[in-house]
């Protein structure tokens, strides 16, 4: 047979229990009276009556004025970090149950109690009680804690992972009782499972097919850049081209504008110096006479 350990948490509030529509889960002050058997126990639930219980943390004396003092402290460190009281859903005690195989009874010892106990103060800082319950069909261990961090002030119950306690818990006692594994009904697991890989596969999909989209647009937007870049380019090109040749046919009509006037300056002094010698032999004749 194999020898498995298990440790469960549960939160709870001081003096209300909590209902829910498979079981009823007692109040922090219920569990306690059941703990330190300070509640009448019904014939034939303890096995083993004579060997009763042993606290191994905190003492018996525990009462509900203890346990409101607590939930005080808790209360005004909340009030003064937060400058909010705390909330009426929160459950400000935890109570935790450690159970092992049956051959857990032959195989007890001191050792177990204090390696437990020590577990236990080193997890939780303020663990209000330890007690192993030998009364039982099997020995077992209960314990409680605040749910409350007076470092972080907050509750802590949101950072306890039970299957890596359990694994802690396995490591730290080194015995030869393991940790058992997780039973999941195969068929709701695979379901679950599958389908979460189909749905990751159509999300991957679906952005594949985004992706594709994008890739595509961008691409599209390159080359209508590239082809309005060269449409540019040939423009431009062309437009230098109508520049030049409207610059050298400007400077040309200047060259043909230029001899003209050089012909017409030529023309016109021709004409000058011919009526000159014409005026100069005209007047010679005159004197001669």
């Amino acid at each position: 047979m194999k020898k498995l350990l298990s440790i469960r948490i549960r939160n709870s509030f001081r003096n209300k229990g909590t209902k829910t529509p498979k079981k009823y889960y007692k109040s922090c002050i219920q569990q306690m009276k059941h703990d330190l058997r300070k509640e009448e126990m019904t014939n034939g639930y303890l096995k083993h009556p004579e060997k009763g219980i042993k606290i191994l943390y905190g003492h018996n004396n525990l009462n509900n004025k203890y346990l409101v003092e607590l939930e005080k402290k808790v209360d005004t460190d909340y009030l003064k970090y937060h400058k909010q009281r705390t909330q009426k859903t929160m459950k400000k005690f935890s109570s935790g149950l450690i159970t092992f195989s049956k051959s857990f009874n032959e195989d007890h010892n001191e050792n177990y109690d204090k390696k437990i106990k020590e577990f236990i103060k080193q997890r939780f800082k303020d663990t209000i009680y330890i007690v192993i319950h030998n009364d039982e069909t099997t020995k077992h261990y209960h314990f409680q804690y605040l749910n409350y961090d007076f470092n972080t002030h907050k509750s802590i119950s949101k950072n306890i992972n039970t299957s890596k306690l359990q694994d802690e818990l396995d490591e730290f006692l080194g015995s030869e009782y393991k940790r058992g594994i997780k039973q999941v009904k195969p068929s709701k697991h695979l379901d679950i499972l599958q389908s979460k890989i189909i749905e990751k596969e159509r999300e991957l999909e679906r952005l594949n097919t985004l992706i594709e989209e994008r890739k595509q647009r961008v691409l599209k937007e390159i080359q209508d850049k590239r082809y309005e870049l060269k449409k540019e380019q040939v423009i431009n090109k062309n437009l230098i081209n109508v520049l030049n040749l409207l610059y050298r046919k400007i400077n040309s009509i200047n060259e043909e504008k230029k001899t003209i006037n050089e012909l017409k300056l030529q023309k016109s002094y021709n004409k000058l110096d011919k009526e000159s010698k014409f005026k100069y032999d005209e007047f010679s004749s005159d004197l001669e006479l």
